[in-house]
């Protein structure tokens, strides 16, 4: 249990440092570049993620079950995976950088930012596959070393040059802000992992990763879909820079939600697939159950305090969305609890039913983007998304249950408490606005009751 819970607390500091970038500077980057600024920002991101789940074609999601699978040939395989995808990567950019010169003019971005924009993909990308490798090979050392020098460094250099660029291209500063300790990160990472090995890439390692990696890439490339079309397609509906900045305020502020379910659920995945090679069923449930329980505090004291915790996070120029928050929360919680069905397809190698249901849902998303927004504006988005990321659970869960020869775990009655519990609280969110006493008490009384809990068990999960 110790080892467990030293694992996952280093695994969530790192995570928060990584990821957790984007949320904890909001104070400082909204107020830096104003809303129209913020979203011009959140539009060039959202293509850079965009392209981060198509660069090296997904191989590097099949360390999770490579390391269990090449045993001690894993090294070798790990190493066959990252030249790969620093292979493909280069190529893809240099494709890409060409295309660009022939639509760079019906797009935003001059040649120079797309080239910036290809690179940033490629290094976030190198530096994500290193990311998961600490996390399978149990380094949480490493990734939180990784994860502060990432972070200060990012911050450090978009504050200075933001503060150098011109008024009406103060986002330029936190674009060139990021790509350059991202990059040297990339290629200091690249360095430690193919030290002192044979660097060449074998069939039999790529043929294993693209096996996980091509329908993960659709999945990957479909799942941004769902969390970045609704700013492209707002951005491409006229919607203004302005709305989007506002949008994109609440979506980062709210994703904090999404920052500790990716650091738990990496935590957690390693443990559980370890459970599952061993046929313990009754440690499974039990870790799922922790684990859910521990989402769900999480999710309904967020919606409790979030109305003033977001006044410190922005001034009253983004106010006007507050009220978008229950929306975009409904989402993410439906994004948790897939989480839980989709680790269990992965194990057992059904990543196509993965890809599909996630592109059917991208596909519903753009669908809904494209009937509710023009009308609904950030509402319509945030509506949208929500009840594709739902119709995403319901698929997954059905996915889970349906694998020959096997019988899932998990009964949609687990997941039932969870569904009535965030949709009372999505009410409360408005019924409550004028009690913030009342929200803070019962906030934090959720608080003190789960640290109790999980102290006595003497686990997170």
């Amino acid at each position: 249990m110790k080892n467990i819970n030293r694992i996952t607390l280093l695994n969530v500091i790192s995570t928060l440092f990584l990821q957790g970038v984007s949320f904890f500077t909001i104070p400082l980057f909204t107020r830096l570049l104003g809303a129209e600024q913020y979203g011009l920002f959140s539009v060039y991101n959202s293509r850079v993620t965009i392209l981060v789940s198509i660069i090296g074609f997904g191989v590097g999601s099949s360390i999770g079950t490579g390391i269990y699978y090449f045993g001690e040939k894993y090294i070798e395989f790990r190493n066959s995976i990252l030249i790969f995808i620093i292979s493909t990567g280069i190529g893809l950019l240099f494709v890409l950088n060409i295309i660009s010169i022939y639509v760079s003019g019906n797009t935003d971005c001059n040649n120079n930012l797309t080239g910036v924009l290809l690179l940033t993909a490629l290094s976030q990308s190198i530096i994500n596959f290193a990311n998961t490798v600490f996390i399978y090979e149990k380094k949480a050392g490493a990734n939180l070393i990784l994860s502060v020098l990432l972070t200060l460094s990012t911050v450090g250099f978009s504050i200075y040059l933001i503060l150098h660029f011109n008024f009406d291209n103060r986002y330029l500063g936190r674009v060139y802000g990021v790509i350059i300790p991202t990059l040297i990160c990339a290629i200091i990472l690249s360095i430690i992992m193919l030290k002192g090995a044979h660097i060449c890439i074998k069939r039999e390692y790529i043929r294993y990763g693209l096996s996980y990696g091509i329908p993960i890439i659709f999945h990957s490339l479909a799942h941004n879909i769902l969390s970045q079309s609704d700013r492209l397609m707002m951005e491409h509906m006229s919607i203004p820079s302005s709305e989007i900045g506002i949008y994109s305020f609440f979506y980062t502020f709210s994703s904090v939600l999404m920052i500790l379910m990716n650091t738990l659920c990496n935590s957690w995945v390693p443990f559980y697939y370890e459970d599952i090679n061993c046929e313990k069923t009754f440690e499974m449930n039990n870790k799922c159950q922790n684990l859910l329980e521990l989402f769900s505090v999480l999710i309904v004291g967020f919606l409790l305090l979030s109305r003033e915790v977001s006044h410190w996070f922005a001034n009253e120029e983004f106010w006007d969305g507050m009220n978008i928050i229950p929306f975009i929360v409904a989402g993410i919680s439906f994004t948790i609890m897939y989480q839980f069905p989709i680790s269990y397809e992965l194990y057992y190698k059904k990543a196509k039913a993965v890809a599909f249901g996630t592109a059917g849902a991208a596909m519903l998303n753009i669908v809904l983007n494209v009937v509710l927004i023009p009308s609904n504006g950030m509402y319509g988005a945030a509506i949208s998304t929500a009840i594709s990321y739902g119709l995403l659970f319901v698929f997954h869960f059905i996915i889970a249950n349906n694998i020959k020869g096997k019988i899932y775990h998990l009964k949609f009655e687990f997941f039932l408490p969870v569904i009535i519990l965030v949709g009372a609280s999505c009410i409360g969110f408005y019924l409550l606005k004028d009690f913030p006493v009342l929200r803070w008490a019962l906030g934090m009384g959720m608080g003190i009751c789960e640290i109790y809990r999980i102290k006595k068990r003497g686990s997170v999960f």
